[in-house]
């Protein structure tokens, strides 16, 4: 049977992107998890040094770069996920920096906009299923 071959390298690379995927997939979410708690830290050390402060900011800001990268700019949720990521990195840095006294949006305080967007970051990092194009591909050799 000449088929054979054929469907026992489809279903390898079915296999493989699909781990692929998964990986992918956890990465993203681990990210969010790591952003996320970065995030909550960042708001609770306002007022600490500066250096502090700063240190648990470049943290976020590499997590949000680590989180981008990993989607696909051109998905409707992907896009709106990374607009979340930096809206609350921006969120935060007000907080920490400005001080929760000073700092506050039109339409409510600094923390609450945070909260909120870290809510939505969380619901989007369970909706998330589609890798970036080329993020699990695996060329089987004929």
């Amino acid at each position: 049977m000449t088929s054979t071959p054929f469907v026992a390298r489809w279903q390898i690379r079915a296999n493989t992107v699909s781990t692929n995927r998964q990986n992918w997939i956890n990465r993203v979410r681990s990210d969010l998890a790591n952003l996320i708690s970065k995030l909550h830290y960042v708001a609770k050390v306002a007022g600490l040094p500066e250096g502090v402060v700063k240190v648990a900011l470049a943290k976020c800001l590499l997590l949000e770069a680590s989180i981008e990268m990993s989607l696909n700019p051109v998905e409707a949720d992907h896009i709106e996920l990374i607009k979340l990521t930096k809206f609350a990195r921006e969120r935060a840095t007000e907080e920490a920096l400005e001080g929760p006294s000073r700092c506050h949006l039109e339409d409510g305080s600094v923390q609450e906009n945070l909260n909120e967007t870290i809510a939505r970051m969380a619901d989007m990092a369970q909706r998330t299923s589609r890798p970036p194009p080329d993020a699990g591909s695996v060329v089987v050799g004929s």
